[in-house]
């Protein structure tokens, strides 16, 4: 008898285990506020045992098993990413990203252990996608000035185009607290964007094409209005985008230039 792959016997059992827990009148029993916590643990259960007890079977792809699993996390960590854009850190739940997900909320537990690794693996897969996006628009014989131009106008560009991306991120790093009330992720905000901006300025001043520029105070200050403005983009209608890039690029090449410091 041929078997049944175990991501198969999943799925079905999550699509039974949805039609019963949809179906239980929450107000109206008291015994079914004591089955939808039973049925939530045993699916889960059910979800780790399929996953893992391949680890026994002969023939076993590996390969094939983690890629699963890795797709199941980033379909979770895109509906985070949505969920956040539409709803706020505050309001983001597993119930909320599992129905954007189209999964059972008991899933996301397997996967990560709360709302706070959650979101912060979600943080770092946002920081990532951001600075490769930028990346790769660049190319090695680039001039510093050229350079500097390309990250600021491909950034502004992609984040426009994926307003909920950079919304999800601010939610992120601006609402998850530590216990002593510190913004937990505000040093990781910058990433390898900021360096590459960062290094991008150095490396200018040092081959002599920009001035006596400080690299580091000045990559905060391009960062703060860049993000700034994306910011306004969710709050305030009719803000010009390529006015915005434009004068932006102006001022930061005025202040990198020799001799004509801002």
């Amino acid at each position: 008898m041929k078997r049944v792959p175990p991501i198969i016997v999943w799925d079905s059992f999550c699509i039974s285990t949805s039609v019963i827990l949809s179906s239980i009148p929450l107000g109206c029993n008291p015994i079914a506020l004591k089955i939808l916590p039973v049925l939530a643990r045993f699916e889960r259960v059910v979800y780790y045992l399929n996953m893992h007890s391949e680890n026994k079977l002969p023939n076993q792809n590996t390969v094939s098993r983690s890629f699963i699993e890795q797709a199941r996390r980033d379909q979770i960590i895109e509906a985070t990413i949505q969920t956040l854009a539409r709803h706020g850190y505050i309001n983001t739940s597993f119930l909320l990203i599992a129905k954007q997900a189209g999964i059972s909320p008991s899933l996301i537990p397997y996967h990560f252990k709360d709302k706070a690794e959650l979101t912060g693996a979600t943080l770092k897969q946002l920081l990532k996608d951001r600075a490769s996006y930028v990346e790769a628009q660049l190319t090695a014989d680039m001039a510093a000035s050229e350079k500097l131009q390309t990250i600021l106008r491909a950034d502004i560009d992609n984040m426009t185009t994926h307003k909920d991306r950079f919304r999800a991120s601010a939610e992120i790093i601006f609402s998850l607290r530590s216990n002593d009330g510190s913004m937990v992720y505000l040093g990781d905000s910058a990433g390898r964007l900021f360096t590459i901006l960062q290094d991008t300025l150095e490396n200018g001043k040092k081959s002599g094409e920009f001035g006596d520029i400080n690299a580091f105070h000045l990559a905060i200050m391009i960062e703060g209005a860049r993000d700034s403005f994306l910011a306004q983009l969710g709050i305030r209608g009719g803000l010009n985008v390529e006015a915005f890039k434009k004068e932006l690029v102006a001022l930061v090449l005025k202040a990198v230039e020799k001799d004509n410091r801002i």
